[in-house]
Order: C-alpha cells, then structure tokens, then sequence
C-alpha cells in the first residue's frame, strides 16, 4: 500500500515498486502523495536508476511531478485498486467535480461520473476498482464489471460524535484488508459492495466510538446497520453525459 509520502524520492520509488505483474498495489492517492510539485533532477535520476524497466530505451523522458508520473506511468501498467476522496479525484484527474450550494462547493453526483471516467481512461483499458469516499454523501466503487456502487453513511441522531480524526485511513484500511484477502485467492473474489460496506462501517465506528477505541464486535454492528443502504447504480457508461 502506499499513501502519504511528503519525500519525492521516496514517492516515486514506492510507486515505481507497485508496478509489477504479480503484484497488487492499494493506492491512496492524497493530494500530498500526487503532488505537482516539479520532481528534483535527483529524483528522476533514481528512477532511471532504480527502476530503469520503466523507461526501456526512452531515456530523455520527462517526468514533471509525482502526479505526472502517476499518470503517465503508474495507472497504465500497476494492478492497483485506488482510493481518494472527491477533492483528490478532482485533483489526479483535472476534472473540475464540484458545484456551489450558497457559499459552499459540494461534489456532484455527475461530477463525480465525470471524473471517474476520466480516471478509467488514466487506466488504459484495465478495470481496476476505485474507491471514492465523500464525506456525509456516502462513498462509491466503481468495480471491475464497472459498476458504480454508492453506500450510505450511518446516522445515528443519538450518537455521540468522536470527531473525523484518520476516518480516511480507517476506510482505506478496511479496503487494503479485504482488497488483499480477495486477492490472494483470485482476483476479486469479494465482491465489492461487501468490501465497501465494511470500509464504510469501520469508518462510522471511529465516527461514533472514537479513533482506537473500538472492537469487532462493535464494527460487525456498524457494518450489519439495517439503514445503510448500498445500491449498485449500474454500468458507468450508461449513465448520460453532460454537455
């Protein structure tokens, strides 16, 4: 798994490490991991270094950025299941997802679809899972039949909030760990509406009985919540486009 790297070099060594035919890689593509930020020369020389396979006889290609190399190399070649919330998917794809309500700037549903279809096109033909989370709206997969699948927060009017403190790395844990599982036996063999459920329920645990304090008994009851709702809304390219 890789998420948050603040070194350049670090970023793109475990990025270029998750590019490899028997290897899946879980991606949590922060705004920090992606950064735009122009790649020192030193960091570029430690990839042709490194991982020279990436680069074959093209020596004097460009990297601009982590981002861009994320792009241009990670996306087309890595098995990678990737994760990130509306503001990092809005980021990686340059798709503006976003509409105001008064004085805020909410994701939009269709948004949302824009960008995930500009994402599958990063992709280059594979059908990787992508995992979006959106706060209070609920979070999406769009799996590998490519599926957009939504599940529903939990909200308990009697609850107790314990704050949003590493929900995002709770939710990205319960990914990884299922994700994995799946994995090692075939290639997603737990379908992704279970995985999404449990990603979302071990988040709303943290929500409500606070970062580390809560077991698995008290998941399995976040997780079987009869009012989350987890809808498969059907292949991506059905849904119209905008003009």
């Amino acid at each position: 798994m890789v998420n948050t790297l603040y070194s350049p070099r670090v970023a793109v060594d475990a990025l270029a490490n998750s590019i490899a035919a028997d290897r899946l890689a879980v991606l949590a593509l922060t705004r920090s991991l992606c950064s735009t930020n122009t790649l020192p020369d030193s960091a570029i020389e430690f990839l042709r270094e490194e991982h020279p396979r990436l680069f074959g006889d093209a020596n004097s290609v460009r990297i601009d950025s982590v981002r861009d190399f994320v792009k241009r190399f990670v996306l087309p070649q890595a098995q990678c299941i990737s994760i990130m919330n509306e503001d990092e998917l809005a980021h990686i794809t340059g798709v503006d997802l976003f509409v105001e309500r008064g004085k805020t700037r909410v994701a939009s549903l269709s948004g949302i679809i824009a960008a995930l279809c500009s994402f599958r096109d990063l992709q280059a033909g594979r059908q990787d899972r992508i995992y979006v989370t959106a706060g209070r709206w609920g979070s999406f997969v769009l799996d590998e039949r490519n599926h957009l699948i939504h599940c529903g927060i939990y909200n308990d009017p009697k609850g107790i909030l314990h704050g949003t403190t590493a929900i995002g790395d709770t939710y990205a844990t319960f990914v990884l760990a299922l994700e994995t599982i799946g994995n090692y036996i075939r290639p997603y063999v737990i379908p992704a509406e279970d995985v999404i459920r449990a990603a979302a329920g071990g988040a709303d645990t943290c929500v409500y009985e606070g970062f580390g304090s809560f077991d698995v008994a008290k998941v399995n009851r976040y997780v079987e919540e009869p009012s989350r709702l987890v809808v498969d809304l059907g292949p991506i390219d059905t849904f119209p486009a905008e003009n």
